[in-house]
């Protein structure tokens, strides 16, 4: 008989498969939110989403500083989000040393509990403040009239009766005082001990338990202002491994670190690869090459996936680029087949620094990203599919609720059947993927869209 840790490491292999991903066929699920733009203000727009780890929660925060909670409901087979509570979590803030208002706006969202068993917490952050919130369940009771059992010539104690059952998030921890920037990640370790936290320039290591000491072990901030050319745009814990982190740049650097190899970071990666390398230069690289996002994959743990602004990219972290000469390290295919067309424009509308959310799927043979048209994508790990999810308000569940396309030979992407002109407004900068099952949640406006392939 197989143990637990040795059936884990079998389902680990070292090389990308070599089969053709089979395309998920992605139905529409539900749409929570309001559906009328007349009824919402830009408090209401979402900036933050993520699934508590045994996806039995979804959580979203708005520029408001709400975090809003949805529970997972099973009926008759079938699969829904239902409301569950909300909570301010942030309110507007003045900076005296910098003068200015820190807004209530909620960047980011990670739960922490790592067992079914778990009391529901998570970490929420707006631009300079970290806290820890804990969701109780409380009944709200009321008791008979001691007058009136006296009136009646009883001597007993009054009877309760539950008049309220509700969810509720109480603050039980605050992180502060260690950015000065604005934070944009926040990760748990495996081990779920201790979490990272990243801002433009610096990462730091906190411990769970303990928010009177802070770790800074990567700050990028140069000598003179004048002089900062790159900022940090995500880090995450390896999802295994609690020694092991990644962290992308504005420049298009993909760093790895080791804490086994070194307690700080400012001047040290244990790997460090460069998009732009071995790449044709133009007037927009430098901005086309910034990465977003990057993404241990648990299941080939010699493999990293990341995003740029046109691009996902597969790298193999068991070569460096030293060592491939002008050879790339890693695979690449387009996400849109519309931006290449359209740089100029998006430059002067600086629409050319959206930043855009890529998540993974639990088999890690799937990645979801962001777009433009209120769409997302969503791309097998063999780069041979591309389905186009557009939030629609009107989907109705169990219909298909993506356009699937196939790459070409060279990575790219024919345009899409009638898709008319694109609106690069609408953008869909979050979204998350279900731990567990295939179901993705995209936010867009002020609503969560949401896709499975089962219902």
């Amino acid at each position: 008989m197989k143990s637990k840790s040795s059936s884990k490491a079998a389902s680990v292999s070292q090389e990308l498969p070599t089969t053709e991903a089979k395309a998920l066929n992605m139905l529409s699920l539900n749409v929570l939110g309001e559906s009328d733009p007349s009824n919402i203000t830009k408090q209401d727009l979402l900036s933050a989403i993520a699934f508590d780890k045994q996806g039995q929660m979804l959580s979203v925060g708005d520029r408001g500083g709400r975090v809003i909670v949805f529970q997972k409901v099973e009926e008759g087979g079938s699969i829904d989000y239902e409301y569950m509570t909300e909570f301010q979590s942030h309110e507007t803030a003045f900076d005296p040393l910098n003068s200015n208002q820190i807004p209530e706006k909620v960047n980011v969202i990670e739960w922490i509990n790592q067992h079914t068993s778990s009391i529901p917490q998570l970490l929420s952050a707006n631009d300079k403040l970290i806290k820890l919130w804990r969701l109780e369940y409380k009944k709200e009771k009321k008791y008979e009239s001691c007058k009136k059992l006296l009136q009646k010539g009883k001597l007993m104690l009054p009877r309760s009766k539950v008049i309220n059952e509700s969810w509720e998030g109480r603050c039980k921890q605050f992180y502060k005082s260690a950015h000065e920037y604005h934070i944009n990640s926040l990760c748990i370790s495996p081990d779920g001990e201790n979490f990272l936290s990243a801002d433009d320039l610096r990462v730091n290591l906190w411990n769970v338990e303990n928010a009177s000491t802070v770790y800074n072990i990567l700050d990028i901030k140069p000598k003179s202002i004048d002089d900062l050319d790159e900022v940090i745009s995500h880090c995450e814990f390896h999802p295994l491994m609690p020694t092991v982190f990644l962290y992308t740049t504005t420049k298009g650097f993909l760093h790895i670190c080791d804490f086994r190899e070194a307690s700080s970071f400012q001047q040290y990666s244990t790997l460090k690869y460069d998009v732009s390398q071995g790449t044709k230069k133009n007037a927009f690289s430098e901005m086309i090459n910034s990465l977003s996002f990057g993404k241990f994959m648990k299941m080939y743990p010699n493999h990293i996936v990341t995003r740029d602004y046109l691009s996902v990219k597969i790298w193999d972290i068991r070569q460096t680029q030293q060592q491939s000469g002008k050879q790339p390290v890693y695979q690449s295919a387009q996400v849109c087949d519309y931006l290449d067309k359209n740089l100029v424009n998006l430059y002067e509308e600086d629409s050319i620094y959206d930043k855009f959310f890529l998540d993974i799927s639990p088999c890690n043979n799937y990645m979801i990203t962001g777009g433009y048209n209120k769409s997302g994508h969503l791309i097998d790990l063999s780069l041979n599919h591309n389905n186009t999810l557009e939030a629609k308000f009107e989907m109705k569940r169990g219909k298909p609720g993506g356009k699937l396309r196939k790459y070409q030979a060279n990575k790219k992407l024919a345009a899409l059947e009638g898709q008319g002109s694109i609106d690069f407004k609408k953008k869909v900068m979050n979204g998350v993927w279900h731990p567990k099952d295939n179901t993705v949640a995209l936010a867009f406006r002020n609503c969560i869209f949401m896709y499975s392939d089962k219902m």
